[in-house]
């Protein structure tokens, strides 16, 4: 998609949005730094947090509640193919209906809502809109419509790499690996152990192992780990919890453990990541 731009603003720990419901006559784009909000467009309905991007085409009813106070960058823009289709229909006489239906066409079986695949590339975007943000015009505009249509393609290149995992997964997975890993999503954090899990599905921790792996490519020890880092990294950005305190919430004995694991991860110390990412 190539993206004209029209207007950016950033909203930083919003209690709560003024309206319920809203509608915009161009494209919105919801990307979200912290917090979470309940969304719903045409539809499709949802929880967006940390690393995901929500669009709501124009002249949508744009639902939406804010679940935790939520920080979000809110971009307006045009499909540049449909501003140049519209100019055509327009001077060949054509009618609004006309005019919209192609706008209509190309967001019927969109995606509305994803999570970034390549997380440190959306923050490394994030940085530079801040940093944009104070320039003079007319560079501002032009580098936030170039960091716009990168948060685009970022939407996009996710949306290709999940359509893929799930048709891999949907072959690979069989109905007790794909319990595994609800039952993951859902209890991990609390501490949950995975022999608890093995045992429930009358499996040993070696053939939950295996399964798992030949199912999605990582293990169950694996992904439980980035499940429960990623929570850390919210709650390190978005809240003022100690560190022992979120390794309680994370399934983690203390705040040493976590920060050795998260340090494994990510590359950089608790300390360190809050100190760069909170807002």
């Amino acid at each position: 998609m190539s993206a004209r731009f029209v207007s950016h603003m950033y909203w930083h720990r919003k209690e709560r949005f003024l309206l319920a419901r809203d509608r915009y006559p161009v494209w919105t784009l919801f990307a979200v730094e912290a917090g979470r909000f309940r969304y719903e467009i045409e539809g499709e309905r949802g929880i967006a947090g940390p690393g995901m991007l929500v669009r709501c085409p124009p002249q949508a009813w744009f639902v939406r509640e804010t679940l935790e106070p939520v920080s979000f960058h809110f971009f307006h823009y045009e499909e540049e193919a449909l501003v140049e289709e519209a100019q055509s229909v327009e001077e060949a006489g054509g009618g609004e209906e006309e005019r919209g239906s192609g706008e209509a066409d190309r967001y019927a079986d969109a995606r509305l809502a994803c999570r970034i695949v390549d997380g440190e590339r959306l923050l490394t975007t994030y940085r530079y809109i801040h940093r944009v943000c104070d320039q003079e015009e007319p560079v501002r505009t032009s580098k936030l419509e170039h960091l716009l249509r990168d948060l685009l393609f970022l939407a996009s290149e996710s949306d290709e790499a999940r359509t893929v995992e799930t048709a891999q997964s949907s072959e690979l997975a069989d109905e007790s690996m794909r319990e595994a890993k609800r039952w993951l999503d859902a209890h991990v954090v609390e501490g949950a152990g995975l022999a608890a899990l093995a045992e429930q599905l009358g499996l040993t921790p070696v053939q939950l192992t295996r399964r798992f792996r030949a199912a999605y490519d990582v293990t169950p020890q694996a992904y439980a780990t980035e499940l429960k880092i990623r929570e850390a990294g919210r709650l390190l950005a978005g809240s003022r919890l100690t560190l022992h305190e979120i390794a309680a919430r994370c399934g983690y004995e203390n705040g040493y453990y976590l920060s050795r694991v998260f340090r494994q991860q990510t590359g950089l110390s608790p300390t360190q990541y809050r100190r760069r990412y909170q807002l």
